[in-house]
């Protein structure tokens, strides 16, 4: 399992996260400032990861959010 997640939206752009990233939001913390992300998206993404994560399921290296 590779230690980063590669996130592809719809159109195109490619976001990674460190796992490391994961591991301190199960501690309820956001590591970094809100204002840091550009979009809600990136946020909401990331408390969805962290909350995966903490319930013990397995994250994939990469995922597509090409859905919508």
């Amino acid at each position: 399992m590779s230690d980063t997640i590669t996130i592809t939206w719809k159109n195109g752009t490619q976001w990674r996260i460190h796992r490391s990233i994961l591991k301190i939001l199960t501690n309820g913390e956001l590591p970094v400032p809100l204002g840091f992300f550009k979009e809600q998206k990136e946020i909401d993404i990331l408390l969805l990861l962290g909350k995966m994560e903490k319930e013990g399921m397995q994250i994939d290296n990469n995922i597509d959010a090409k859905f919508r």
